[in-house]
């Protein structure tokens, strides 16, 4: 994950294994920026959700995790770095 306006040095990285994500404009309980492919932890973290994007509109799934709880989500990890998380 890069954020946007991130320099990638070109020795290193190729667009073929960049992927973007795009920013909810939503931060969590801690201050954290949310983007889509984000787990994010409820209800004490007792729950988890992946944030998508589709149809022009970012939720989360599962649903009952979401978006509109923003204030009390926590972002634990995300989906190319942790998907071990939603198991």
């Amino acid at each position: 994950f890069l954020p946007f306006g991130f320099i990638v040095p070109h020795s290193n990285y190729s667009k073929e294994n960049l992927i973007l994500q795009q920013f909810t404009g939503l931060k969590d309980k801690n201050g954290k920026e949310i983007y889509e492919g984000d787990i994010v932890g409820c209800n004490g973290n007792k729950l988890k959700a992946e944030v998508k994007f589709k149809n022009g509109h970012f939720y989360t799934d599962p649903f009952e995790c979401g978006l509109w709880q923003w204030i009390s989500l926590e972002i634990i990890g995300n989906i190319m770095e942790n998907p071990n998380l939603l198991n």
